[in-house]
């Protein structure tokens, strides 16, 4: 079960980062709470949508794409994942630690910030 779990993380990571990032880059910037709320209280739920073809990002707000962004999927070796998912947690500027897979062999962990951190 643990191999499971970690297999599934390996997976989820690329399209997840990508995501992430997308999001926090264009919507999710840190404000003062009170501030954002002032600007924007019917602030939308925002969706994301990964065309794995054409290798697309689609940002929507409100059922309306405001913005797109290209991106890299998965190796073969390591395919971005199909499916629907949430994200129930973000961790910002996160620390980079190795998988035990065959590929991290030797890579050592990167603290938030780090320049060689790959979760940038």
């Amino acid at each position: 079960m643990q191999n499971k779990r970690k297999i599934l993380g390996l997976l989820l990571l690329p399209i997840a980062a990508v995501l992430v990032n997308a999001a926090r880059a264009e919507y999710l910037r840190a404000r003062d709470a009170g501030a954002q709320e002032a600007q924007r209280p019917e602030l939308a739920p925002i969706h994301l949508k990964a065309d794995l073809t054409d290798k697309i990002l689609y940002v929507e707000e409100d059922g309306k794409v405001v913005k797109t962004y290209t991106f890299a999927d998965g190796k073969s070796a390591y395919p971005t994942p199909r499916g629907t998912f949430t994200i129930d947690k973000v961790v910002w500027n996160p620390a980079w630690i190795p998988p035990d897979s065959k590929w991290a062999k030797g890579k050592t962990a990167k603290a938030p910030g780090h320049p060689d951190n790959p979760m940038k």
